[in-house]
């Protein structure tokens, strides 16, 4: 069937960049578009009237955490100064010996009402990306679990997406009076990422191809050196993408530099992670040494926006120099 997209607004591709095109028209039969622009002057079988609207090609999330994620946006401008602004700390670090309750994400397998929870986040998740326009997404390292429920309505809503389980070699957790402790458990970590290569070579171009795996230890500051390399290895062998949380955090980041006297970035680069199927959650510090390595080396930086920076910036009393190096990394999809 040739159907027809009568539309106020059309995003389209001339010239060798995006142009935003008035009262136009896109033709397309079956997985082919036939005619983007003015006034099309062959047969169709059918018009969608999407006057008012605009229609463009599917925008590409790079950094998806499943679920309503209310919490955080709850307190999403309000995190303590203690924590440099950094409202996750606020809502993910749990008493040692304890979990975080009330978000479904943090549930182990097989807990109860622990299913349904998950179908119910999925479902919201793929059909709040589709909603937005998004029709390819790559979750950033939710378990086993959430990976699954979100392979089955991507496969039911026809989405596509990146997905595989994170791991890393431990969580911060706080003491007893909340101060930060990160667990280390270097065996945890190696065994996570197992799970994923695992679940990867079972799962990767399911749904006709739609679904495609990817490394995703979880943070820098909480995966050790050993399980970067080892991802990095397995990323070179099986040619996986990878992704990461990176120079995300006042705290990570002068954590790194005291365990490693390297930047996040600069320690990624170190490892050979620093490439174009690297994606970087957020990369929002920038330091005068690592900005060079950045320029150069083409990489995908998942929401790194000045607005994000200038967030923590107002806990840090820096937020015009926060500003000016946010965003300067070459920001370059793979």
């Amino acid at each position: 069937m040739r159907s027809k997209i009568e539309a106020t607004w059309v995003v389209g591709y001339e010239r060798g960049q995006h142009t935003l095109l008035r009262d136009a028209e896109v033709v397309f039969e079956g997985n082919t578009i036939l005619h983007v622009g003015k006034a099309f002057e062959g047969r169709v079988d059918r018009v969608i009237d999407a006057k008012g609207k605009l229609v463009s090609p599917g925008f590409i999330d790079t950094h998806v955490h499943s679920g309503h994620r209310a919490s955080h946006r709850l307190i999403t401008d309000t995190g303590r100064p203690m924590y440099y602004g950094q409202p996750f700390l606020e809502i993910s670090v749990p008493k040692q010996g304890k979990v975080v309750k009330g978000d479904p994400r943090y549930l182990k397998h097989g807990d109860k009402g622990s299913a349904a929870a998950f179908k119910l986040n999925a479902a919201f998740t793929v059909a709040e990306l589709l909603r937005n326009g998004v029709t390819t997404f790559v979750e950033y390292g939710s378990q086993s679990s959430v990976q699954d429920a979100l392979l089955a309505e991507v496969s039911r809503l026809g989405s596509r997406a990146y997905l595989a389980p994170g791991y890393d070699c431990g969580r911060w957790v706080a003491d007893e009076s909340g101060r930060l402790i990160r667990a280390r458990n270097d065996e945890l970590g190696r065994e996570g990422l197992k799970t994923a290569l695992s679940w990867i070579e079972k799962n990767d171009g399911a749904a006709d191809g739609r679904v495609r795996g990817i490394l995703v230890p979880r943070e820098v500051e909480t995966s050790s050196v050993e399980v970067l390399e080892l991802t990095v290895r397995a990323a070179d062998e099986l040619k996986l993408p990878m992704a990461t949380h990176a120079a995300y955090s006042v705290i990570e980041f002068y954590e790194v530099v005291k365990e490693h006297m390297k930047t996040p970035i600069e320690l990624l680069d170190a490892l050979g992670m620093l490439r174009p199927t690297l994606n970087i959650g957020h990369g929002n510090f920038i330091s005068t040494t690592q900005t060079s390595t950045t320029r150069f080396t083409p990489i995908s930086n998942a929401w790194a926006a000045p607005a994000s920076a200038s967030r923590t910036a107002r806990s840090t009393s820096c937020a015009a120099r926060v500003r000016s190096t946010a965003g300067r990394a070459t920001a370059k999809r793979a």
